[in-house]
């Protein structure tokens, strides 16, 4: 497994990943791109772990600063149900 920033090329194997868990939420290209790309409250940072040219997970980090010191706030973290190594908080 290989964890990397991740690329323009990588939006959608996210989107059909993050969609196959989130449906009601209905993930999309545009959605994707507003939340990692023009979000207006800052500059996103995705990352996808990559197994086998398939994306196995997603992170999404917003950069902030608490009390002056700069800090992330994780906006999403996701690993394929058919990745995980063991229990979860929710399925």
């Amino acid at each position: 497994v290989v964890v990397r920033a991740a690329e323009k090329a990588d939006i959608d194997g996210i989107v059909a990943m993050l969609g196959e868990h989130w449906t009601q939420q209905g993930w999309s290209v545009g959605k994707y791109r507003y939340y990692y790309e023009d979000y207006p409250s800052g500059r996103p940072l995705p990352f996808v772990a990559v197994e086998d040219g398939v994306i196995v997970a997603f992170l999404g980090l917003l950069p902030i600063a608490v009390s002056g010191m700069p800090a992330c706030l994780v906006l999403q973290v996701f690993v394929s149900p058919r990745h995980r190594r063991g229990a979860t908080l929710v399925e």
